[in-house]
């Protein structure tokens, strides 16, 4: 008999690969509002963001494990600095394009796509290092 939780998604589990999904939309969310509140983006703005996301994140977040699983091993760190750079340009490019035509209070929608996302994939980065040390220092007994 089949089961729903035999599915594999890139050697991960369906569950995990939605898990994986989510998290990455939630956090892309909130680190990206959290800026354009920041910089006092008008609500319509916000929503845009909100949106802009929802379209661009699952797609990106699919591109970037599917390349990572099918690429050669043996290039793991070249090939996770230039998967990672790749999905981001295509993203960025993206977002600028729906900024320059729905956007009211964004004056340059590239510069300020490279930005916003640039502040979300450090943030990713700090908390993925966070996570590590704090798990680590659990593991530790510290």
């Amino acid at each position: 008999m089949f089961s729903v939780s035999e599915i594999t998604v890139f050697s991960m589990t369906l569950s995990q690969a939605a898990a994986v999904f989510f998290l990455s939309l939630f956090l892309t969310e909130a680190s990206e509002l959290v800026f354009g509140i920041a910089v006092g983006l008008k609500r319509q703005d916000l929503y845009l963001i909100f949106l802009v996301n929802i379209i661009t994140n699952p797609p990106a977040v699919f591109f970037f494990y599917f390349m990572m699983y099918y690429l050669s091993p043996e290039l793991f760190f070249v090939r996770h600095d230039v998967v990672l750079i790749l999905t981001e340009a295509a993203v960025v490019l993206t977002e600028a394009w729906f900024f320059d035509r729905y956007a009211v209070s964004v004056r340059r929608p590239l510069v300020f796509s490279f930005i916003i996302n640039l502040f979300s994939v450090l943030s990713g980065v700090v908390i993925q290092k966070m996570s590590s040390m704090i798990l680590l220092s659990v593991g530790t007994g510290l």
